[in-house]
């Protein structure tokens, strides 16, 4: 909302301002002494509410709005059509409080408004009327509109609350402009326009009419701008100043131009640079100011104070004087004018059309659209009593080719500036079938009441038909197939025959020439208009030729004979077959040359349609390879594979390679490719598989007398030489190496012994470990081995043998005596 109303409105009925005021009106008589009605001001009508704005179309045809921002009340809108002597309430939407802004006729029907609402439910800024003012409708577009204004190129609409709006398409659609929070906007002339803002922000002006707006050196609240019209003039009134200001450069720099006793309204009005008039606000003064020198000095005269930020008006007449409309700030709110006497020219009135309005020429399936504007330029008002459209003979016309979208509704009364659209259409689609020209006359019956005349003014209108330049399409415009193999399923593509006028296309025949198209079917039914229709063409190739031909459409079109070409070419290629093989480097691996050999295989595969024939097989290398499979001649069928086989059986030690090669080629027509596959192998060492039986020996109890030998057998069951080397015992000493080879080579299928012996000496189990290493021959790091022994020692025992028989002496005398042996033996 405008927020600072209400304090300024505060201020002002403040006691400082009121005793300020006594002090002033002393200097303010000096201005502007006398009352309104000494001044010339005449009371016009009274409305039942505060009037916000003020707008004449002409002499006779004006708008009063009333609501206003400072106070909550409903909108209303009355229309005067003699003058402001009679008044009707328009009909308006329903639930805006606020005020209407702005008002915006096209022309003597169509017009915009400009809503703001502040306190109501309401939330569209844009009202459009298509009534001439007497009821409006609101559109889509959101926001508070507080101006209007329409160029050639855009309708645009200020926002007090958002972005300002611009249309593009006559107010169906509208995009936001870069700035928010404006105020006026007004157009000196169809490309240069200026729009103010409400707060913060730099005024903007326009070189193209509305489309693109640039910012200027002037930023300050405004609500009205006056553009003396066709000069680079523009004249404001800034809210809360006594200052004017003025650019001469359509709005892009700005600098003061007068002053006032008190503020202004806001609002600048004028007649041309004839007359420039300026309005003081209401509890300060009142007084309208004119100026008749471009704004350099100012006169007062009297009239009524309103509030700020509403709009006054003023016009020219036709009687040769200016009139000036202006209102009081009561509710009821009174309007009152004010008349000077000028020295202008009084025309006749006479209406006048746009030039060259009324040329309009259409093929035959396209319509179009004229128009031009009927207009007053004089001063005189003239009422226009009848529309009439007239052959070249001068009499009626009527066809169904012709037809008036817009015609103004008769009588229609015309002041001078008023102007008014004439729409007609064009359509000779479907009842004219040959090139025409007409040339029709619009004839406009009028009365001058001035001169009290009836006359009329007549206007050309020159049509044209032509039949369409292009009545029918064909797409694509040429057919090329490409290159095809004969042996493939026969490619098709789409022909689409559409019918650009609009009259039903009718196909006669198609025909086609030259060898290899085939038409897959057939059009039967005319085609209707903006309609098209659908062939299928295959290619059919033979052989390796490139097939060149046309297919040929006869068609009927608005009574005409039409013939149309359409080329076609197709490069026929015998059935190819694609040779792919599984692999084309093998590894056979490392296999032992004294026995082993492994198998290696490859697969080629004709993926193409087409047989292939493969030949040359040649495998040449190292004698270890040997080629299984394949070796002769063969022929490879589509979709079906072939396996090589290659043996690899090393009878030697080391890396060995071999290749492998042959030709493949299609059964015609191709010279054909080698393809080389490599193959290596390696030939390993002898395999050495010594066979030993490594389990723990125990050579079991013996007695210290004892002894007892074991026999370690190694056998090389393998086809290459073992070298064993390193045998060693240790452990214990009871246990010795009776056979001990030195290091030796056991050979394939044969074998050593190693005996050892255990003596024990002692008591107690006792071990020992022989080991040694084993190797192949070559390129073998080998093994080391290890058998392990152990025993128990008895030591020594007693097996004492004695005769423990009872030893009889016998009788022996005293003299005599006996030995005997005992014979004790371990």
């Amino acid at each position: 909302m405008k927020l600072g109303i209400m304090r300024r409105i505060m201020f002002l009925k403040s006691p400082a301002f009121q005793w300020m005021l006594g002090i002033l009106a002393l200097f303010i008589g000096i201005f502007c002494a006398g009352s309104a009605q000494a001044q010339g001001w005449k009371k016009v009508a009274t409305f039942n509410g505060l009037i916000a704005n003020v707008k004449f179309l002409n002499s006779r045809v004006g708008f009063v709005t009333l609501g206003i921002y400072s106070v909550s009340n409903s909108v209303a809108l009355y229309k005067t059509t003699d003058g402001g002597a009679t008044w009707v309430q328009a009909t308006i939407p329903s639930g805006y409080d606020g005020r209407i802004d702005d008002i915006d006729m096209i022309d003597s029907l169509h017009g915009w408004i400009a809503v703001a609402d502040y306190h109501g439910a309401g939330n569209r800024a844009l009202w459009h009327t298509t009534d001439a003012g007497m009821t409006w409708n609101q559109t889509p577009l959101v926001g508070w509109g507080t101006s209007v204004t329409h160029t050639p190129r855009a309708v645009i609409i200020t926002d007090f609350g958002n972005y300002f709006h611009i249309s593009t398409d006559g107010g169906a659609t509208f995009f936001n402009g870069p700035m928010s929070s404006t105020n006026c906007v007004r157009f000196a002339d169809s490309l240069h326009g200026v729009m103010t803002v409400f707060r913060g922000s730099s005024w903007m002006n326009s070189s193209d009419g509305g489309l693109t707006w640039q910012n200027s050196n002037f930023a300050t609240e405004c609500w009205s701008v006056y553009p003396d019209s066709g000069t680079p003039n523009f004249y404001a009134a800034p809210e809360v100043s006594n200052i004017l200001y003025h650019s001469t450069d359509y709005g892009k720099t700005w600098g003061p131009l007068a002053s006032f006793p008190k503020w202004t309204t806001g609002t600048v009005a004028g007649i041309g640079d004839k007359y420039l008039f300026c309005q003081l606000q209401h509890l300060q003064t009142n007084g309208m100011y004119y100026s008749t020198d471009k704004g350099v000095s100012w006169r007062c005269i009297g009239g009524p104070g309103p509030h700020p930020d509403t709009r006054f008006c003023a016009i020219e007449d036709c009687t040769g004087g200016v009139t000036v409309y202006a209102f009081d700030d009561q509710s009821p709110g009174t309007l009152y004018r004010y008349s000077f006497d000028t020295t202008l020219t009084v025309g006749s009135g006479v209406p006048e059309f746009s030039s060259n309005p009324s040329r309009a020429s259409a093929t035959l399936c396209q319509d179009t659209t004229g128009g031009f504007l009927l207009s007053n330029n004089h001063c005189d008002a003239i009422l226009i009593l009848g529309l009439t459209l007239l052959d070249s003979n001068s009499i009626a016309f009527t066809s169904g080719a012709f037809g008036f979208d817009s015609l103004p509704k008769l009588p229609l009364a015309m002041y001078k500036g008023s102007k008014d659209s004439i729409r007609y259409h064009w359509n000779p689609s479907g009842r004219l079938t040959k090139d025409t020209s007409i040339t029709l006359r619009l004839k406009v019956h009028y009365f001058n009441s001035v001169r009290d005349t009836t006359a009329d003014t007549i206007v050309a209108i020159e049509l044209k038909s032509t039949n369409p330049a292009n009545s029918f399409s064909l797409r694509p415009a040429a057919i090329n197939m490409g290159t095809v193999s004969s042996c493939s399923r026969p490619p098709d593509t789409t022909v689409i025959l559409r019918n650009l006028s609009c009259l039903p296309l009718v196909v006669d025949s198609i025909v086609v020439h030259g060898s290899g198209f085939k038409l897959l079917d057939s059009i039967l039914a005319p085609i209707a208009p903006d309609d098209s229709a659908m062939l299928h063409v295959q290619f059919l190739p033979v052989g390796n030729d490139i097939s060149n031909g046309t297919i040929t459409f006869y068609l009927e079109e608005a009574g005409a004979h039409i013939k149309s070409f359409m080329p076609f070419q197709g490069q026929s290629k015998q059935g190819l077959g694609i040779l792919e093989m599984s692999d084309t480097s093998l590894q056979a691996g490392s296999i032992s040359f004294c026995a082993g050999d492994t198998v290696l295989t490859d697969t080629l595969r004709n993926t193409g349609c087409d047989t292939l024939i493969i030949s040359g097989m040649r495998l040449l290398g190292d004698s270890g390879f040997s080629l299984v499979s394949l070796s002769t001649d063969s022929v490879l069928l589509p979709d079906s594979s072939e396996i090589i086989t290659i043996q690899f059986a090393p009878r030697v030690k080391g890396v060995q390679s071999a290749t492998l090669s042959f030709h493949s080629r299609n059964i015609a027509y191709d010279p054909g490719q080698d393809t080389m596959v490599t193959i290596a192998g390696l030939g390993s060492t002898g395999a050495t598989v010594l066979d030993i039986d490594t389990s723990i020996r125990n050579f079991g109890a013996l007695y210290a007398c004892e002894s007892r030998d074991t026999t370690i057998t190694l056998y090389n069951p393998g086809c290459d030489t073992s070298v064993i080397s390193g045998i060693t015992l240790s452990g214990d000493s009871d246990f010795s190496l009776v056979s001990v080879p030195a290091d030796s080579l056991v050979l394939p299928d044969s074998s050593e012994t190693i005996i050892i012996r255990f003596s024990p000496r002692g008591k107690g189990t006792q071990s020992a470990v022989l080991s040694f290493h084993s190797q192949d021959i070559v390129n073998d790091p080998g093994r080391d081995r290890i058998i392990t022994f152990d025993g128990s020692g008895l030591g020594g025992q007693s097996a004492l043998l004695a005769d423990t028989s009872l030893r009889d002496f016998g009788a022996l005398y005293p003299c005599e005596s006996r030995d005997t042996t005992i014979w004790l033996y371990n």
